[in-house]
């Protein structure tokens, strides 16, 4: 795992776009709403999923940028 020299806590960018690059997607919803001012609700996402094992991992991610949400998928055995 590579870790900042800096802050022992951190990934190193370079490591999380290596892992959003293999293990990641983006994805944007656009939904009609005709109560909004343009017509529509444009929301986007990134997501990462790994091995239950790797739910540190994740953890870590989170911690790096201070974002993000981590949950169970059942139906594959991963965090995301």
């Amino acid at each position: 795992m590579m870790i900042n020299n800096n802050n022992n806590n951190k990934l190193n960018s370079w490591a999380i776009t290596g892992l959003m690059d293999a293990e990641g997607s983006f994805g944007v919803n656009i939904i009609a709403d005709g109560s909004r001012k343009l017509g529509y609700i444009i929301s986007a996402h990134v997501e990462m999923g790994l091995n239950f094992e790797d739910k540190a991992l994740l953890e870590k991610i989170k911690a790096t940028l201070g974002v993000g949400n981590i949950y169970y998928n059942s139906k594959d055995n991963t965090y995301k």
